[in-house]
């Protein structure tokens, strides 16, 4: 997973190809309303997440973002 693998995921992709790409999402949800089909799927490697939202199997958003690991107070 990297950021140029996240560069590669274009608007109206299909779900399959991003997870060609990808690999098997971390996680996932699915909504079905009024005839359309739409979910989340990310991506999560260390520190680094890949978000990406799909309507109808195409990507119709995605965002990467860095997560920063807070030390537990003692």
């Amino acid at each position: 997973m990297s950021a140029e693998n996240f560069e590669r995921i274009q608007s109206g992709m299909p779900q399959k190809d991003v997870i060609a790409l990808l690999g098997e999402p971390t996680e996932t949800s699915n909504v079905s309303i009024a005839g359309l089909s739409g979910g989340m799927a990310t991506w999560r490697d260390g520190g680094t997440v890949i978000s990406v939202q799909f309507v109808n199997d195409k990507v119709q958003a995605k965002q990467l973002s860095r997560e920063s690991i807070k030390p537990q107070a003692q």
